[in-house]
């Protein structure tokens, strides 16, 4: 692949998961609003929510775990988190808007985790299935964390 070529790849990428972050943890937000979680709790299972299949599949694939190599991502799951959070509270956003961003979060995150996995160089077979685990990761521990069943099971 050319340089340009791999550049642009990446820079794609960058603005793929940061984007995934984002909805992921604001499907955490609106999970844990149903829950009736406090401030604190919504934070907590919204940065799980935005960044737990990426520092999985990254730990896996031994290498830096993304956030903590450019903390934009963790910046970026906060303040989705509290602006999600006081927006709920002011707004009514119905439940089904959960399932919008826990799909967007999930296909978002499949298309960054599997290019990031063949960016690691890992084989086409293992790579899909680095995709497959980083966007449905995050939700699972989203919801084992708020005592329910993973909706990606059902």
């Amino acid at each position: 692949m050319a340089l340009a070529e791999t550049s642009n790849l990446l820079s794609n990428l960058y603005w793929i998961t940061l984007l995934a972050v984002i909805v992921s943890s604001a499907s955490g937000v609106l999970k844990a609003g149903v829950k009736q979680f406090d401030l604190f709790g919504v934070i907590i299972i919204a940065i799980t929510t935005g960044l737990g299949g990426g520092s999985l599949r990254d730990m896996l694939l031994d290498r830096p775990v993304f956030w903590i190599q450019d903390q934009i991502f963790f910046i970026a799951s906060l303040a989705s988190a509290v602006a999600i959070f006081f927006a709920a509270r002011l707004l009514k956003i119905s439940p089904k808007h959960f399932l919008i961003a826990d799909a967007a979060g999930l296909a978002t995150f499949g298309v960054a985790g599997t290019l990031v996995s063949l960016v690691a160089g890992a084989p086409a077979l293992i790579a899909s299935f680095m995709g497959v685990m980083t966007g449905a990761m995050g939700g699972i521990f989203r919801d084992v964390l708020c005592n329910e069943q993973p909706v990606v099971f059902s």
